[in-house]
């Protein structure tokens, strides 16, 4: 059975164009896809209206889009909109052992702390999961199949019964973040994590390091940027604004035109 990259991009106007940086990570994927037997898809159309639910919490429907349309893979990444692979992205399908894969989170520690204290003291259920700071994964890219189903279902059912106790308890009303309470499901539902290497997914605040064309340390030694990329990144995830995304996409995609095959 094949393998598929999938990206998740819900548009209420369907007819609607993506910004140029969507595209080129588009782009980006299906080249990465291509390389290495697999399926690309994109899926656009909401299952309902995201003024009911929010994108984040509907991809987690990802097998019954998958079945509606009559498929189904051995391995599926779904990877967010924002992430471009490097043109010398390794087969991490090959990495995962079959197991729920994702990299750890790059984010603020204390930040992230707060979300997770926040779960285990207000839901008994999760108090005594083993999500940590050390162990907790970024959801802009994960590697998973049809086994780990129930715990997409979970999250969905999170959101549906839980949301208005949540925006109290992180006092807020905004409801969009799936991430800490997929970290908690999948472990609740008892699936291994196999943590991947943080090249798979570095943060756009570490990307401008690597694409500086004459980047040069404190001691005045210069990185050669193509090499480091090679030897150092795998995924960037553009988690930028706007602007950041058009820029970093367009700068990569013209500077490795003949690794992406443009």
């Amino acid at each position: 059975m094949k393998n598929a990259v999938v990206i998740i991009n819900l548009k209420d106007d369907l007819s609607a164009p993506n910004k140029p940086y969507v595209d080129r990570c588009i782009y980006a994927w299906n080249f990465w896809a291509n390389k290495y037997g697999a399926d690309f898809i994109e899926i656009n159309n909401p299952m309902v209206p995201m003024v009911e639910v929010p994108a984040t919490f509907q991809r987690w429907n990802i097998f019954e889009y998958l079945r509606n349309a009559g498929l189904s893979y051995s391995q599926i990444a779904m990877v967010d909109f924002d992430t471009i692979p490097s043109p010398f992205c390794r087969n991490f399908l090959a990495l995962t052992d079959n197991e729920f894969s994702a990299v750890p989170d790059g984010g603020e520690g204390n930040q992230l702390n707060r979300g997770i204290r926040m779960v285990k003291e207000n839901w008994e259920k999760l108090s005594k999961i083993d999500t940590n700071w050390g162990n907790y994964f970024n959801a802009g890219f994960a590697v998973f199949n049809e086994k780990h189903e129930k715990a997409f279902k979970d999250v969905v059912d999170f959101y549906k019964n839980e949301k208005e106790k949540w925006m109290v308890c992180n006092k807020t009303k905004d409801f969009t973040d799936d991430q800490t309470i997929l970290n908690f499901m999948v472990r609740y539902n008892g699936f291994k994590v196999n943590l991947l290497p943080r090249s798979f997914n570095v943060l756009a605040w570490h990307a401008w390091n690597f694409l500086t064309p004459t980047f040069t340390d404190y001691f005045g030694r210069t990185i050669d940027r193509k090499t480091s990329i090679k030897d150092s990144v795998d995924i960037f995830h553009l988690c930028g604004d706007v602007d950041f995304r058009e820029k970093v996409s367009e700068y990569m995609l013209a500077d490795f035109k003949e690794e992406y095959g443009l």
